[in-house]
């Protein structure tokens, strides 16, 4: 027993081998519609967070965050590389910042009076990439 005590203690003191970090990651959930019908089937989808950089919120004042991509610039254009999602009865959902795109900032706090919001962009694979209106914002839930 005290040899695995002494194990325990040999990997807790060795830098938190036993320690688990909290994901960086932002669920996210939504419907798509195509012609006004529930898209179902596979889909292309890019996604931006931004901020505005002017609290009254003026049009052409936002500041990109983050992209789906590492490859994009940091600007307000769309993401170069998308994420495969499926879509089931107009229905989507995903982790952003999740395996295969950007990590998340580590924090998304937009300074005070402004507001975060994501951009999404979609392919059926038929009608091409599009932008879905209006975009979306990003408020706290418990």
């Amino acid at each position: 027993m005290k040899r695995f005590i002494s194990i325990l203690t040999a990997l807790f003191l060795a830098g938190g081998t036993l320690s688990a970090e909290v994901p960086n990651r932002l669920h996210h959930q939504g419907r798509v519609a195509v012609n006004g019908v529930n898209f179902d089937g596979a889909g292309s989808f890019k996604f931006l967070l931004f901020t505005d950089a002017d609290a009254n919120h003026a049009n052409g004042s936002e500041i990109a965050v983050w992209k789906n991509d590492d490859a994009a610039p940091a600007n307000m254009t769309e993401p170069l590389a998308a994420v495969p999602l499926l879509v089931s009865k107009g229905l989507y959902a995903l982790n952003l910042g999740d395996t295969g795109q950007a990590a998340l900032p580590v924090s998304l706090e937009p300074a005070a009076g402004r507001r975060l919001y994501l951009r999404i962009w979609f392919d059926n694979g038929i009608n091409g990439l599009q932008q879905l209106t209006p975009d979306q914002e990003m408020a706290a839930v418990p």
